[in-house]
């Protein structure tokens, strides 16, 4: 607000003898006096800078002594709003009651007829007690002034009205209103409230014409978790309408999401003015919100599958955990961000799933041949990096398969019965059973066996196949009408089959992509033996702490690695993987 030379001048008078106030309090008190009688609203107007301080000096706290009944507090010709409710957050220490004294100057302001000057006094009162109350005290109050022909006092009471009965039928209602301004407050004062009810009445204003109601109700969305919201609010950013562009960057603002951040940059050339500045006050806003979440704690995420499915859309399946491996709660669809190549998935959903108590995994790898096996080594690599995750709770069961003696006309060795299976959950009795000499059985004989095992268990249960796929290798393959059995009793006994294949560069694992997606499983694959393992303890990873996210892919489909990211309360991370 413009401040005339004089004013200045009492200002700079007034800050001086406060500042002097603890060395002669008696002489300051007395001109102080003299400077208000003279000029009282003057002096009202030059105090409010220091009235903004608080409560901290002694000097400031005899200013707001001497302004007893006649603060310059919410009147427009004397301070901004931001002044009143700076004022206003600082005398409620020393005045609790203040909301209630402030709703009493509305009723005297309705029996004097609503003057001009008095509504915008009245208007100005409802600004700052929406800034420092939520109106449960002045409830009778706020029933009037929604009674009022003013839209803009009405919809300042509904702001406040809201806030205190947080009641969606009530605010559904005032949906039917024909003011925009009380509609979108009333939308408002629902922020925060996390009820079905609540989400249906955001869902309901969607159909609003306004842009201001439109942008209160995606806000409202977003803040509930909906990623709906998400893809609506970037659709606004390209109205023809600029008054919905505007809308459009202030709500990317409010959200403190910097996903919208190259939206935002694509509208740096807004020709609106008000869009514009918009644009500018979201961008510096996100930017502050990014350099916050740089500070946030870490978070794991890794990414596990993306698959295909008939309808074209595609299934990523996932894990997110805290780094200690403590599970991340609450997880909403609004914290997570999917990116392909350098295009953003607006429109996608997020299931994050319970973690089981515990995992019953039955894992099948080829024996050794004879000695120190290379090749199989590095598959006991990625059974090793599974253990070293493994909690305390989860069972396992660990069978090798053999292959056919050399010179042999083909066929699986054919052990004396089949192979006994028990879950175990101590680490030194599985390392025991992964080394044993004797622990080797024909592939059939042990997935079966592995297979029935789980399917008895409690827990998640899953079965894992890690096999080497490269050229060169000795394989004991399966005949597909065997295979088909396999997929058939893990179907009916609810048992995810995954697999970990080494394969050549650009080759494949064969049938078990097939086994795998039949089944509910993930078929992870590398190329490089170094990377085996830790691709083995990634989906372990997965297992414990899954969430899925499904999505349409964009047409036509952008170049680049899926990307992966986290924001949430407990956190921060982020996953790429090749597509």
């Amino acid at each position: 607000m413009p401040v005339s030379i004089s004013i200045q001048t009492l200002a700079d008078r007034l800050a001086a003898e406060v500042a002097a106030y603890g060395e002669d309090p008696l002489r300051v008190r007395t001109v102080l006096g003299e400077l208000l009688a003279a000029d009282a609203p003057g002096f009202c107007r030059a105090a409010v800078p220091l009235l903004k301080e608080g409560l901290a000096r002694v000097g400031v706290q005899f200013l707001y002594t001497l302004l007893t009944g006649v603060l310059p507090l919410c009147n427009p010709a004397l301070a901004s709003l931001e002044d009143d409710v700076a004022i206003a957050r600082a005398l409620m220490e020393k005045e609790p009651l203040l909301d209630v004294k402030l709703a009493r100057r509305i009723s005297n302001s309705m029996a004097l007829g609503n003057q001009p000057l008095e509504n915008a006094v009245t208007l100005r009162i409802l600004e700052v007690l929406a800034a420092i109350a939520d109106g449960s005290r002045i409830l009778p109050v706020l029933i009037q002034v929604l009674r009022q022909p003013d839209p803009r006092l009405r919809s300042k009471a509904a702001l406040l009205v809201g806030r205190t009965n947080k009641s969606a039928p009530w605010v559904e209602q005032f949906l039917r209103e024909p003011d925009a301004r009380v509609r979108a407050n009333s939308l408002e004062a629902l922020w925060g409230e996390e009820t079905g009810a609540v989400h249906a009445v955001f869902l309901a204003a969607m159909k609003d014409r306004n842009n201001r109601v439109l942008g209160n109700a995606l806000l409202g969305l977003y803040r509930l978790g909906d990623a709906s919201a998400i893809h609506s609010i970037l659709k606004m950013a390209t109205h023809a309408v600029s008054a919905f562009r505007a809308t459009a960057a202030w709500t990317m603002g409010q959200t403190g999401d910097p996903r919208f951040l190259p939206c935002l940059a694509q509208m740096i050339g807004e020709t609106n003015s008000v869009a514009r500045r918009n644009v500018f006050r979201a961008l510096a806003r996100l930017n502050k919100a990014v350099s916050r979440r740089a500070q946030a704690p870490a978070l794991r995420v890794a990414l596990g599958q993306t698959s295909s499915l008939p309808d074209g859309m595609r299934l990523v399946r996932a894990g997110v955990a805290q780094l200690d491996g403590s599970d991340l709660q609450g997880l909403r669809p609004t914290e997570v961000a999917l990116w392909q190549g350098q295009r953003l998935i607006a429109d996608y959903a997020l299931r994050k799933l319970q973690p089981a108590d515990w995992l019953s995994l039955g894992v099948a790898l080829p024996a050794r041949q004879s000695g120190f096996d290379a090749q199989v080594a590095i598959l006991e690599s990625g059974v090793l990096a599974c253990l070293a995750a493994k909690r305390e709770a989860d069972r396992w069961a660990i069978l090798r398969s053999c292959q056919p003696p050399e010179g042999a006309p083909g066929g699986e060795p054919e052990p004396a019965a089949p192979p006994a299976c028990a879950l175990l959950q101590c680490n030194p009795a599985l390392i025991e059973a992964l080394n044993a000499a004797e622990n080797r059985f024909a592939l059939a004989d042990g997935i079966q066996a592995l297979l029935g095992t789980v399917a008895q268990a409690g827990g998640s249960r899953h079965l894992l196949l890690l096999e080497d796929c490269s050229a060169g290798s000795v394989r004991h393959e399966l005949p597909p009408e065997r295979w088909q059995l396999v997929i058939a009793d893990a179907k009916a006994a609810e048992v995810a089959i995954h697999a970990v294949a080494l394969i050549e560069p650009g080759g494949s694992s064969g049938i078990l992509a097939e086994v795998a997606a039949l089944t509910g499983g993930l078929c992870l694959t590398t190329s490089e033996p170094a990377k085996f393992a830790a691709l083995c303890e990634r989906l372990y990873f997965v297992l414990l702490h899954p969430c899925e996210l499904l999505y349409r892919p964009g047409e036509p489909e952008p170049d680049g690695p899926l990307k992966l990211q986290v924001y949430s309360p407990q956190g921060r991370g982020e996953d790429v993987l090749g597509l």
